[in-house]
């Protein structure tokens, strides 16, 4: 069905982007019961060598996660994979600028912080605790 998918959205746009957040997220949630962490890398391993069939199709691939691809052993029919994240030029492409998350959710901001009866500031702070270093370069820190 996926292939299906892809070949439909193919003679409708000419170009397929696919976008997989969190590949990972499967293996890792069951990290601690091996067996379960095995079969949800064959699964992956499945959707990964389906992906890489329809190669004429797309226009390119981005896959996010917090573990190296190359250590979960689940892209070995995806020999064409490129490790973007230590690379300075695409250090803005993913997750937030602290000029964005201002620009774009002082509303969240001001909610959660009233909430969670905290200062604008000390909000932000806490974010930052929480994810600053989710970053692939110093431009794009919170």
């Amino acid at each position: 069905m996926f292939i299906e998918l892809l070949n439909e959205i193919y003679k409708i746009q000419e170009v397929v982007v696919v976008l997989v957040d969190e590949y990972d997220k499967p293996i890792l949630d069951n990290i601690n019961e091996p067996q379960k962490a095995n079969k949800m890398r064959e699964v992956l391993r499945s959707f990964y060598t389906t992906l890489k069939s329809c190669n004429e199709y797309l226009r390119f691939v981005l896959l996010t996660g917090i573990s190296k691809f190359s250590k979960t052993s689940v892209f070995s029919a995806l020999n064409n994979l490129a490790d973007i994240s230590m690379l300075k030029r695409y250090g803005d492409i993913v997750g937030y600028t602290q000029e964005e998350l201002d620009e774009n959710f002082i509303e969240y901001l001001d909610t959660s912080s009233k909430s969670m009866k905290l200062t604008r500031n000390e909000l932000r702070e806490k974010i930052k605790c929480c994810y600053n270093g989710f970053c692939f370069d110093d431009k794009t820190r919170l």
